[in-house]
C-alpha cells in the first residue's frame, strides 16, 4: 500500500542529493550507497545522500481536515533504525486513519501497518498487515514480503529488488495472490545520477532538481479504478544543506462526473550528524 509510507516519502523526496565531505570523511562510498537504497526502498522517495540524525515531518489539509506526522531516528550513514506515521483525513464523505510503523532488527526490517477508510460509518477498506525487508550479504534489501489482510482477505505480495552497477535500484517487481498488487516498477537516473522517474502500470512520477542538487518538484499521476489522481509536490524553502524545509502539495482526482482538488502545507526539520 504506497499511502502507508507517505510521510517517510515525502522527506525522503525533499531532501538534498549532495554528499557533504562529512558522510564522504565517515562512511564507506559503497556502503553509504546501500543505505541510501535501503532508505529508497522503505520510504518509497530518492535516495538520501545526506546523513540523517532524524527527521520529523508533518502536512496539514489547507482545504481539507487532513493531517500527518512522521518522525524517523537514524543510525550514522543513513541506517533507518525505526520510523513512525500517523495519518487521519476526512474530506467530508470519508474518514481515513492510517498508522504505519517501522522498526529495524538483527533480520534487516519489518513494518506494521494498518489503515481504515469509512463512509458513513461504513467501513469501505479494513487493512492491517506487515512487511519483511531482507537484504542480502552485503547489506542491499533485495526482497521484500508483505502479509496482509485486506477486507478481512488474507493475501501476500513478494517483492523483488534490481540494481545496477551503482547499487541504485532500478527496477521493483512484486507478484502478489491478489492480482492488484501485481507490478513492475522501473526508475531512471540522470547523468547526476539523480532519480528522475519512477514508471508502473499505475502510477508514474518525474522529479525536478536544481543545478546544485536541490529537489524541486515531483509530479504523479496515479490510475485507480474509478479516477486519475494528480499530485504534484513543489519545495518553496531550503536548509544550509539543501533539502527541503517547506512545501506544498496539491491533489487533484478526476471522476466520471466530478474532479476534487486539494492542497496541503508540508513542514520538515532535519537534523545530520
Amino acid at each position: 500500500m504506497t499511502r502507508v509510507r507517505i510521510g517517510l516519502s515525502v522527506a525522503l523526496t525533499a531532501v538534498a542529493m549532495n554528499a557533504s565531505a562529512q558522510v564522504a570523511q565517515t562512511c564507506d562510498a559503497t556502503q553509504l550507497a546501500i543505505n541510501a537504497a535501503n532508505l529508497q526502498i522503505i520510504a518509497q522517495g530518492s535516495p538520501a545522500k545526506e546523513q540523517f540524525k532524524t527527521f520529523h515531518v508533518k502536512t496539514k489539509g489547507e482545504n481539507i481536515d487532513s493531517t500527518s506526522d512522521t518522525r524517523a531516528i537514524f543510525e550514522t550513514c543513513n541506517v533507518l533504525k525505526n520510523a513512525t506515521t500517523t495519518l487521519s483525513r476526512d474530506d467530508g464523505a470519508s474518514k481515513m486513519k492510517l498508522e504505519y510503523r517501522i522498526r529495524r532488527d538483527a533480520e534487516g526490517w519489518l513494518t506494521a501497518e494498518a489503515m481504515t477508510i469509512t463512509m458513513k460509518d461504513k467501513t469501505l477498506t479494513d487493512w492491517k498487515g506487515e512487511t519483511r525487508y531482507t537484504p542480502d550479504n552485503s547489506g542491499r534489501i533485495t526482497d521484500s514480503v508483505m502479509t496482509f489482510t485486506l477486507n478481512n482477505q488474507p493475501a501476500q505480495t513478494r517483492t523483488h529488488y534490481d540494481y545496477d552497477a551503482k547499487n541504485r535500484v532500478v527496477r521493483m517487481v512484486a507478484h502478489s495472490s491478489l492480482q492488484f498488487f501485481e507490478e513492475t516498477t522501473e526508475l531512471s537516473y540522470d547523468t547526476r545520477g539523480f532519480l528522475i522517474r519512477t514508471s508502473s502500470g499505475k502510477e508514474n512520477t518525474t522529479l525536478s532538481w536544481s543545478d546544485d542538487g536541490r529537489w524541486l518538484k515531483s509530479e504523479t499521476e496515479t490510475n485507480h479504478p474509478y479516477s486519475v489522481l494528480y499530485t504534484v509536490n513543489e519545495c518553496t524553502k531550503w536548509d544550509e544543506q539543501g533539502s527541503c524545509l517547506v512545501q506544498k502539495r496539491t491533489e487533484t482526482e478526476k471522476y466520471a462526473k466530478q474532479t476534487t482538488r486539494y492542497t496541503f502545507a508540508v513542514t520538515s526539520d532535519y537534523q545530520y550528524f
